[in-house]
């Protein structure tokens, strides 16, 4: 099982500089997503796609 499938999975994972960047990313999005008002209802789609 690669570290991708094993992140994906839940399960522990090695910090490799890709598997970083990926959560990095992600937390971005999330960060995005959650200062979106209720109402802005297709930008948070299109966050929770992305995510």
């Amino acid at each position: 099982m690669t570290e991708q499938e094993k992140m994906k999975k839940g399960y522990l994972w090695g910090n490799e500089e890709e598997n970083m960047a990926l959560q990095a990313r992600a937390k971005s999005l999330v960060n995005q997503f959650n200062s979106l008002p209720p109402e802005a209802m297709d930008e948070r789609a299109e966050l929770l796609k992305m995510i």
